[in-house]
């Protein structure tokens, strides 16, 4: 729905001139940082290669005044043709990092590290194929992963291939919690944050949503 017929709809709710809106239950991700004494909260964390496509958005696409879910899908593409570019790149281009999850510790340049609570991302992609039962999806590829550009059509559809099974640079769970060490700065729902410290991650918040029946059926 527009913001336009969302609002609408809420109105009318309001009003009394409409059914109430249907309710959903959903885990957040809570971003707690060493260096802050008050936690973020959202729905999508990134880092590496997801925020080269959050600047070009912000720089290239935004200005131009391109409307909708087009904008986002073509900074979205962006990621992607960076992903891969900088996968042929120097080690410079990836992000140095240590993920401390379930029961492992991987210390690697990092091409794209993402966490979210979310089912499905930007055109219908889902990027993440772990097996646990736990909210929180993790996703991160190293740099120099072996087939990476033939592999992206199992990745953005939460699949995996021999090549993504047989390498460590193909990192994707489903978790409670993780800790990230040594990062910059990373994305939280659209908006980019320094650090200097640890970040602890973790699902065990949820909010509450309410859904309009247009809301429910693309959902």
């Amino acid at each position: 729905m527009t913001p336009a017929s969302t609002l609408e709809a809420l109105i009318s709710w309001l009003a009394g001139d409409a059914p109430p809106p249907s309710v959903s239950i959903r885990s957040i991700l809570q971003v707690s940082d060493a260096s802050s004494t008050l936690p973020q909260f959202g729905l999508f964390f990134g880092a590496g290669a997801i925020i080269d496509g959050v600047k070009y958005f912000h720089s290239e696409v935004r200005p131009k005044g391109i409307q909708g879910n087009l904008g986002p899908a073509f900074a979205f593409m962006r990621m992607l043709l960076s992903l891969f570019r900088h996968n042929e790149q120097s080690v410079a281009s990836a992000t140095l990092a240590g993920l401390q999850l379930q029961h492992q510790y991987l210390y690697s340049p990092w091409l794209l590290i993402l966490a979210t609570t979310l089912d499905k991302l930007l055109l219908k992609s889902t990027p993440y194929w772990g097996l646990e039962r736990a909210p929180m999806h993790f996703t991160a590829i190293a740099h120099r992963a072996p087939r990476l550009l033939s592999s992206l059509p199992f990745l953005l559809r939460g699949k995996s291939n021999a090549a993504m099974q047989d390498s460590r640079a193909y990192v994707s769970q489903n978790l409670t919690h993780a800790v990230i060490d040594d990062l910059s700065e990373y994305l939280l729902d659209g908006e980019l944050f320094a650090t200097r410290s640890s970040l602890y991650l973790s699902a065990d918040v949820s909010a509450r949503f309410i859904l309009f029946d247009d809301e429910l059926h693309n959902a």
